[in-house]
C-alpha cells in the first residue's frame, strides 16, 4: 500500500529532527550542497528556499523509492502530451532521450507499449552504477523480461557497436542522458548549461544519431501539479555532424525547462558534482556558518554561500 503524502512528510520530519543533531547521510548532504551551489548565483534565492527545495526533493525520493520496490503502486500517467511524436520516433527507428526526473522509471515501459504495437523493439542504455542497482529489483526485472526490454551498459566494451546494431537492424533505443552514459574518455567532450552551472555531456549518442541520420525524441516525466504525473514527448529532431553542440543544447533545453520549474523532481542532485564542468560565481560573502553536516566525511555546508567546510567529527 502506497504511503500518503502526509505519512511521507511526517516520516521525513522525524528524520530531519534526528539529522540536525546527528548529521545527514552523504548522498542527501551532497544533494543539498549541489543545490546550494546551483541556486545561490541567483540573488533572489535564500537559504530557506534551498532547504525547502531539498526537503521536497527528499519527499519525491521517498515516493520514487516506493515505486522502486513495488512497480504496481504507480497508477499510470494522468496525461500524455505528444503521443504522435512517440509514434514518429518508433516508425523512424529513432532514439528516445530522457532523464531521471519525475516518474522516470515508467518512461521506457510506457514507450514500449507503443513499440510493441508497431512491431519494433526497445533497448535501454544505462550506466554501470544504474545497471548494478537495477539487478537487485526482482519485480522490475520480471517486467523487463516479460516486455523483452534489454539493457546496454554504456561503460561496457563494445557498447557502441551494440547501439549501432540495434538502430540498424532491431529497433529503438532509450537513453538516460544524465550521468556517465559512456565508456572511457569522450573523444569529443561537450558541455551545456544546467541551470546556472555548466554540465558535462557525452557526445557519443549524438554522433551516432548523426551518422545514421536518425532522429532523437526527448521524453520528460514531469508533474504540472502535486500528485499529477504527465509524460511529454517532444518533436523528434535530426542532428548534423557539424553542429553537435546545437543538438545537445536542443535536447537539454527541454529538460532544463522542467528542472527550472520543479528542481526537486530530479533524482541525481546527489551526484551532480561528479559531472559538473564549472559552477557559476556566487557573489555572497559572510563569516563561515555551517547549517548541515555529514559526520561520515566530516563536512559542513553553509547555505548562504554554498561553501563546504571540513568539520570536527568527534
Amino acid at each position: 500500500m502506497k504511503k500518503s503524502i502526509y505519512d511521507i512528510k511526517e516520516e521525513l520530519r522525524k528524520s530531519l529532527d534526528i539529522e540536525r543533531q546527528n548529521g545527514v547521510n552523504y548522498d542527501d548532504f551532497m544533494a543539498l550542497a549541489n543545490m546550494a551551489k546551483e541556486f545561490l548565483p541567483y540573488e533572489n534565492v535564500n537559504k530557506s528556499e534551498i532547504e525547502n527545495t531539498w526537503i521536497d526533493y527528499r519527499i519525491n525520493n521517498i515516493e520514487q523509492n516506493e515505486y522502486r520496490y513495488d512497480p504496481t503502486l504507480f497508477h499510470g500517467f494522468d496525461e500524455v502530451v505528444g503521443e504522435k511524436n512517440i509514434i514518429e520516433c518508433i516508425n523512424d527507428r529513432g532514439v528516445f532521450g530522457t532523464f531521471h526526473y519525475g516518474a522516470y522509471r515508467y518512461v521506457p515501459y510506457y514507450i514500449n507499449n507503443y513499440v510493441k504495437h508497431y512491431s519494433s523493439s526497445l533497448d535501454i542504455v544505462v550506466d554501470r552504477d544504474s545497471y548494478e542497482s537495477e539487478k537487485e529489483l526482482l519485480e522490475w526485472n520480471k517486467i523487463r523480461k516479460k516486455d523483452d526490454i534489454n539493457y546496454i551498459v554504456s561503460e561496457d566494451f563494445g557498447s557502441g557497436l551494440k547501439l549501432l546494431r540495434v538502430l540498424k537492424k532491431r529497433g529503438n533505443i532509450l537513453l538516460y542522458l544524465d550521468g556517465n552514459t559512456g565508456a572511457g574518455e569522450d573523444s569529443v567532450p561537450s558541455v551545456c548549461r544546467h541551470i546556472s552551472s555548466i554540465t558535462q555531456m557525452r557526445s557519443g549518442i549524438y554522433r551516432l544519431v548523426s551518422l545514421l541520420k536518425r532522429k532523437i525524441c526527448m521524453v520528460i516525466a514531469d508533474q504540472p501539479e502535486p500528485g499529477v504525473n504527465r509524460l511529454i514527448a517532444y518533436k523528434p529532431f535530426a542532428i548534423e555532424k557539424d553542429s553537435l553542440n546545437e543538438g545537445i543544447e536542443l535536447a537539454y533545453s527541454n529538460f532544463r525547462k522542467a528542472l527550472q520549474q520543479k528542481p526537486e523532481l530530479w533524482r541525481f542532485w546527489y551526484r551532480y558534482h561528479h559531472y559538473v564542468d564549472s559552477w557559476a560565481h556566487i557573489s555572497r560573502n559572510s563569516s563561515p556558518e555551517v547549517d548541515w553536516v555529514n559526520k561520515e566525511y566530516g563536512l559542513g555546508v553553509d547555505l548562504r554561500t554554498g561553501k563546504l567546510y571540513e568539520i570536527e567529527t568527534v
